[in-house]
């Protein structure tokens, strides 16, 4: 029964954000958030978008007219790109310099240079066949990537990450079956319905 009841607890604490002390930190899943320093980092609309597209795109380099496009759908060309540039060097003036930067053409932030939930949450789930990356991947995933940011260009992403998030729900409950915690198998089980 204490294991139930612990495995029912982590699944339902989502919210628990581990900040590393140093360094710029940014949550994907439920909403997009930047921590320098484990300070949040205020950001506009716009910029929060465009750092989540980057993000997304594990850092890019982007087009600029796509990401133009993708941030401004109903301005014509040349405002898009005016309005990315002005933005950009916005960004660059954020104290903790974000690692944005841009030429001619695109537009990329350094990923070597953060630390991501969403990055994070892929190398364990690249590993799933072992217990301890799938709880690990479990732990990190709040809900859908920007779901409370509403990116109308994210919504094949959400259902990527949502769908990678069923299937560690269905790895634990095998990997549970397999070592006969059949209570914890159902603790799975029970999340994995109640999220499909």
């Amino acid at each position: 029964t204490g294991d139930f009841q612990n495995t029912g607890q982590a699944l339902s604490a989502h919210w628990y954000i581990h900040v590393p002390d140093r360094g710029f930190y940014i949550q994907c899943f439920s909403h997009f958030c930047m921590y320098l320093n484990r300070s949040p980092v205020p950001l506009n609309k716009k910029t929060s978008e465009l750092l989540a597209l980057l993000i997304s795109e594990y850092g890019g380099p982007m087009h600029k007219d796509m990401v133009g496009a993708l941030l401004w759908p109903d301005s014509s060309k040349e405002q898009r790109i005016d309005n990315l540039l002005r933005l950009c060097k916005r960004i660059q003036k954020i104290s903790g310099k974000i690692p944005l930067s841009y030429d001619k053409k695109t537009v990329w932030i350094d990923i070597s240079q953060i630390t991501c939930d969403l990055y994070e949450f892929e190398k364990f789930y690249k590993n799933k066949e072992n217990p301890k990356s799938c709880e690990a991947a479990l732990s990190l995933y709040r809900g859908m990537i920007f779901y409370e940011d509403c990116y109308d260009w994210a919504i094949q992403k959400e259902a990527y990450y949502d769908m990678r998030y069923l299937s560690l729900l269905s790895c634990m409950e095998d990997h549970m079956r397999r070592s006969g915690k059949e209570e914890l198998a159902e603790v799975y089980r029970h999340y994995r319905l109640i999220s499909e």
